[in-house]
C-alpha cells in the first residue's frame, strides 16, 4: 500500500474516533479539535471552508455553557489573524482559531437574552503588548467580539458579518446584517 493511502486510510480513522468520541461522550470541542487536527496540514489557524462549516453548523454547545477555564490562546491575536477570522459563524470557529476555549467571566441576561462572555490571553512572539479578545455568546448561538490586538489596533466582529477596524490601513467597516431580534 503506498503512503499516499496510508496517510488518507490513518486520517479517516481518526475522524471516525473523533466523531465517536463526539457521540458518545458529547466532548463538543474535543470533536471540533480533532477535526481540525485530521483536515489541517499546517500547525496554523487557518481553515479550509468545510471545516469552518463543520464547526459551526454540527457542534453546537449545550447552554448554559460550562467555564472551559483555559484563557491562554496559543496564536497571537494580529491584525492579520483577525481578517482571517472575518465572516466566522460560532463559539467554536473563534475557539479553534484562538487554540483555547477561553474562560468564562460573566453570565448574564442582555435585553432578555441569556448570554455568557468568553475571555483570551494572546501573548506575543515579538516583544510587543499582550492582545485580549472578549465574546460575548447568546443563548441562540450568535456571538460578539471585541479584540485587542498585539499590534494595538481595536476590532468589532460578529456573527451577522460585522466587521469593524478603523486603525486598521486601510479602515474596515463592514456592518453585516441586522440580527433578527433588533427589529
Amino acid at each position: 500500500m503506498n503512503q499516499t493511502y496510508k496517510n488518507r486510510a490513518l486520517r479517516a480513522l481518526m475522524l471516525g474516533i473523533s466523531l465517536l468520541r463526539f457521540i458518545v461522550f458529547g466532548f463538543v470541542v474535543f470533536a471540533a479539535a480533532g477535526l481540525w487536527a485530521v483536515f489541517s496540514n499546517s500547525p496554523a489557524p487557518a481553515q479550509t471552508a468545510f471545516q469552518r462549516a463543520v464547526a459551526s453548523r454540527i457542534f453546537v454547545q449545550p447552554w448554559p455553557p460550562d467555564d472551559p477555564n483555559e484563557e491562554n490562546a496559543k496564536y497571537e491575536f494580529t491584525s492579520s489573524w483577525a481578517k482571517r477570522m472575518m465572516g466566522f459563524r460560532s463559539l467554536t470557529e473563534l475557539q479553534i482559531a484562538a487554540g483555547s476555549r477561553g474562560k468564562i467571566t460573566e453570565r448574564g441576561s442582555g435585553a432578555g437574552m441569556p448570554f455568557a462572555s468568553y475571555h483570551w490571553i494572546s501573548m506575543p512572539v515579538r516583544g510587543r503588548t499582550a492582545g485580549f479578545m472578549l465574546a460575548r455568546q447568546y443563548s441562540d448561538g450568535n456571538v460578539g467580539v471585541s479584540l485587542l490586538t498585539t499590534d494595538g489596533r481595536e476590532i468589532a466582529m460578529n456573527t451577522f458579518g460585522a466587521f469593524i477596524c478603523d486603525g486598521c490601513r486601510p479602515p474596515v467597516e463592514i456592518r453585516g446584517s441586522t440580527p433578527t431580534w433588533s427589529h
